[in-house]
């Protein structure tokens, strides 16, 4: 009889463990939903003007120089001197906005020219950066030249009648050659877009 009872309180447990995996396999079915998503695609370049290039010397950069400043030697620059170049930025074929920063450092130490200064469309760079934006509406507009911005670098190397401008621009820049990094960073941003 004993054996009879265990042999139907298995059963029992087992009916009941089929009962309750139906149910929530079931209810499970009945909630579980696919879900999916797609990555945006993400595209930028960047580069210094046209054709790109990866570095240049700012002497390149005077316009018209033989007539402008026919007393400089070729491929050096000097106070009072100032030319542009451009920055290339392209986004095309991104499904996001675009935050980009362009960056420009001097290098360091003695001999570094004082009072040379750079600007981006007449906006100084600060420590940190000129930064602009690539908005999403200009990215997938039908008009594809939207995604692409080009950003007007100006230099100029100040020299004028206070004494700032003008201390040690003879003798203590003599002999000084330089690498001027500038850095273009692009980034994915789906936030509002920030003017200063």
């Amino acid at each position: 009889m004993k054996k009879r009872s265990t042999v139907t309180l298995l059963a029992v447990l087992l009916l009941i463990t089929v009962i309750v995996a139906s149910i929530v396999a079931g209810t499970y079915a009945r909630y579980a939903n696919t879900v999916t998503a797609t990555a945006a695609n993400w595209s930028f370049t960047a580069g210094l003007n046209t054709p790109q290039v990866t570095s240049l010397n700012l002497y390149d950069t005077i316009t018209d120089v033989a007539t402008t400043y026919p007393n400089l030697t070729e491929d050096t620059i000097a106070p009072g001197t100032s030319g542009s170049f451009t920055v290339n930025l392209d986004g095309t074929g991104s499904e996001v906005g675009i935050k980009y920063t362009i960056g420009i450092t001097l290098p360091s130490g003695e001999g570094v020219p004082t009072g040379l200064t750079f600007l981006v469309d007449g906006q100084a760079v600060s420590a940190t950066g000129y930064e602009g934006y690539i908005s999403l509406a200009d990215l997938t507009d039908e008009d594809t030249s939207k995604g692409k911005v080009t950003k007007t670098v100006t230099w100029a190397w100040a020299i004028g009648d206070d004494a700032a401008a003008t201390t040690g621009v003879d003798n203590g820049f003599d002999e000084f050659t330089g690498t001027i990094n500038v850095s273009i960073r692009g980034e994915q941003h789906i936030g509002t877009i920030t003017t200063t």
